[in-house]
Order: C-alpha cells, then sequence, then structure tokens
C-alpha cells in the first residue's frame, strides 16, 4: 500500500516566538505560545486558517497549552509573581483563567477530561487530580533529586 502524501500549511503568519504547538481533539484549532504582543500569551487559530484568537492577556510567562479530550478548556503552566510555575485553565473559546495547582507544571488531561496530570515542582514527581484541581496525590517519583518526572502524559484507554 503506497503511503499518503504529507501536506503542511502554515497557521501562522507573523513575526516572534509561536510555539508548543497542540492540535485540538476534532483537529480543527491549534493552541499555542506567542509572544506576538509582547508577553507570552496562550493563543489558538483554525488549522485551516482564520481569525487568530487570544486567549490569555497578561505578562506572566505561559507553557504547553494542553485541549482538555472534549475541546472546552485549555491547561496550562503559568509563571507566578514569585517565579513559580502554577497550572492554570481558561475556556476554549476565552474566558477568565483560573489558576488550579500551584507549583506545578506541564499539565495532562486524562482521556474522560475529569483528571489532570502534573509535575509537581516541589518535589518533581508526577501527581494527579481531578478537573479543577481537588484531590491531588503523588503517582510516580523519585526520592533523588538529581531525577526530575516530567511531562506526563495519560494513555489513550
Amino acid at each position: 500500500m503506497p503511503e499518503a502524501a504529507m501536506h503542511f500549511s502554515a497557521v501562522t503568519d507573523f513575526p516572534g516566538v509561536q510555539a508548543q504547538p497542540s492540535l485540538s481533539p476534532d483537529g480543527r484549532s491549534v493552541a499555542f505560545v506567542s509572544n506576538r504582543d509582547g508577553h507570552y500569551n496562550i493563543y489558538f487559530a483554525l488549522v485551516n486558517g482564520g481569525t487568530l484568537v487570544q486567549i490569555t492577556n497578561d505578562p506572566n510567562l505561559k507553557s504547553h497549552p494542553v485541549w482538555s479530550p472534549d475541546g472546552t478548556m485549555i491547561a496550562y503552566a503559568r509563571l507566578n509573581d514569585s517565579g513559580i510555575w502554577d497550572v492554570w485553565n481558561v475556556p476554549a473559546l476565552g474566558g477568565a483563567p483560573r489558576r488550579l495547582i500551584l507549583n506545578a507544571a506541564d499539565p495532562a488531561w486524562s482521556p474522560d477530561s475529569r483528571s489532570l496530570a502534573y509535575e509537581n515542582m516541589a518535589d518533581y514527581a508526577l501527581w494527579i487530580c481531578g478537573a479543577s484541581g481537588e484531590n491531588a496525590r503523588r503517582v510516580e517519583g523519585t526520592a533523588e533529586r538529581e531525577w526530575i518526572d516530567a511531562e506526563p502524559r495519560f494513555s489513550p484507554d
């Protein structure tokens, strides 16, 4: 069977940094971090072109946006004023961002959108909590400070 041809197209065409893309569950949009406004904020754009939407609007550095599997929320890490990462979420179509987890980074949604896995920045272990940040518990980690458990991802099942 012959391999399907791959096609590429630019989603953005403005100067500056556009990084850490996250494809929406339906494959029609991509969320990413950009400094096009002078600060690193979260944006999303339709893959096939259209209006760029700015999701966050504050001077704090953002990192690793990730869509919830139901497509309604975007979780991300945000560097707070004390220089510590926290996990936040925001409605995918825009709205008020909400801090979920203190001292955490690299959020990942469970397939049912009910849980988040993340790196706990205090002990460098992987933790899991409810979608609103409740009932946090450690899942994996090492007592050795030279090892860091980071960038968790759920399996599809």
